[in-house]
């Protein structure tokens, strides 16, 4: 939905409801001014892939890094015990 936000002043409780299953576009002199977006969809749709994208960057950051095969990670655990 989208509504200029003059007229989203008295109806911020329906669209805040709306918000779980749609966008809803606010407008600030017949532009786009801010989205709501319930907090659930949010985390869904936008801060779980940031997170995505923050594993990976890391992921990326430690490429270079010199690994150890696991069984050799294991075999130096056993002896240091």
């Amino acid at each position: 939905m989208i509504i200029p936000i003059s007229e989203a002043k008295a109806k911020l409780p329906e669209l805040f409801a709306m918000s779980d299953d749609e966008e809803v576009t606010l407008l600030k002199r017949g532009r786009p001014a801010a989205v709501l977006l319930s907090a659930g969809r949010w985390w869904e749709e936008i801060r779980v892939p940031i997170e995505d994208l923050e594993d990976v960057s890391a992921i990326k950051e430690r490429a270079d890094e010199p690994r150890v095969d696991l069984s050799e990670f294991i075999n130096r655990s056993a002896r240091s015990d």
